[in-house]
């Protein structure tokens, strides 16, 4: 966070989200309220320092101080594995689900879907997804077959990047991270 604090998901049994100091020691004033055994998947911070989370339960946001952001109403049903933030606030989200639609979406900064956003992916479920500085949208994930390609190049609108293809990897294997290299490769 803007604090130099760090932010850490997992499971456990009494909380999976805590906040630590820049000396590893826990932030005892974080409220961490995620209980239970839902695990935490995947986070990104958001320039006001709120948490969006994703795992199991779906996806939610948590103020900065670790309380659930009430105001945050997103309808992301099952698995979240990856989550994305573009640079005018909408959240990419990606998992294993099939609200608001199957397996990824861009959500609004209140939590609503982004009904101007069709994204041009129709495998599996998506475990990764990068935000380029051009906007240009990464997702990586499961393939039907050795047909189609586990990571796609997407406009910043949700349309097929035609200048992007590729079908690594070959026969039946899934992505689950991607990182963009300095000169452009991937």
């Amino acid at each position: 966070q803007s604090n130099g604090k760090l932010i850490a998901g997992g499971s456990g049994r009494a909380k999976n989200l805590a906040r630590l100091n820049a000396d590893g020691s826990t932030d005892e004033s974080f409220q961490g309220s995620m209980t239970g055994w839902w695990g935490v998947l995947c986070m990104a911070i958001q320039p006001d320092d709120r948490i969006v989370i994703g795992g199991d339960f779906g996806l939610r946001r948590m103020n900065p101080d670790g309380s659930p952001d009430a105001s945050f109403t997103a309808n992301v049903n099952t698995t979240v594995w990856s989550i994305a933030l573009q640079s005018d606030g909408k959240i990419l989200v990606g998992g294993w689900f099939d609200t608001p639609r199957p397996n990824f979406a861009r959500i609004n900064s209140n939590g609503s879907i982004d009904n101007s956003f069709n994204p041009a992916w129709h495998q599996n479920g998506v475990h990764s997804i990068v935000v380029q500085s051009d906007g240009r949208i990464l997702v990586g994930g499961q393939g039907f077959g050795a047909t189609q390609p586990r990571v796609v190049r997407l406009n910043p609108n949700g349309s097929a990047d035609s200048s992007f293809t590729t079908t690594w990897p070959p026969l039946y294997g899934d992505v689950y991270c991607i990182v963009p290299e300095p000169g452009g490769k991937i």
